[in-house]
């Protein structure tokens, strides 16, 4: 909390959500462990809810810290979702909002900028942490375990395919192609 007050350059809403965290990240004083760490990798294709699972999980552990209704600040939840279309984020020069601009070539060099946000993340002890990548082969989430592992995390896995059965490939595309005529930001 003190390394929070000494900054003194965020919105109020921000600092008290980080004061939150900084207080749950840790046990009382009586006791001699941290809490656990913990990180999400969560899978599935396009369109699978995989970002909606993500805030989820986040506004869950705000609330628990005290700070409810902040997950879905885009800044403070950058701060602990992980995800590979942050780096694919441009911020319109007219209206000043962020749009999702994807280009394929860039997609190795993201996967690999979001990995080493993540490892910092873990080098710093941020928890919860939520990796939201499509993960669909083990390979690509294999680099995510082992600095979880390295860095004392545990692992929680949310298959959002096989938690929720009803999500057919018209339903995904469905989704998909009514999040681009919204023009969404994805």
């Amino acid at each position: 909390a003190d390394a929070v007050s000494r900054t003194g350059s965020e919105p109020p809403h921000l600092a008290t959500a980080t004061q939150a965290l900084a207080r749950s990240a840790h046990v009382s004083p009586e006791q001699s462990t941290p809490q656990q760490r913990v990180v999400y990798v969560l899978r599935g294709p396009s369109g699978c809810g995989k970002s909606t699972r993500a805030r989820e999980i986040l506004s869950s552990h705000l609330r628990a810290a005290g700070a409810d209704g902040l997950a879905y600040d885009a800044t403070l939840s950058r701060a602990f979702i992980m995800s590979t279309d942050d780096f694919f984020m441009q911020r319109d020069p007219i209206t000043g909002r962020e749009v999702y601009a994807f280009d394929v070539s860039r997609l190795g060099e993201n996967h690999r900028r979001n990995m080493e946000r993540c490892g910092v993340a873990m080098q710093a002890g941020v928890t919860p942490l939520i990796v939201d990548n499509t993960n669909t082969q083990h390979w690509e989430m294999q680099r995510y375990f082992e600095m979880a592992c390295a860095h004392g995390y545990h692992i929680e896995v949310c298959d959002l395919l096989r938690d929720d059965p009803s999500l057919t490939l018209d339903k995904l595309l469905e989704r998909c192609e009514a999040r681009c005529r919204v023009e969404s930001g994805k």
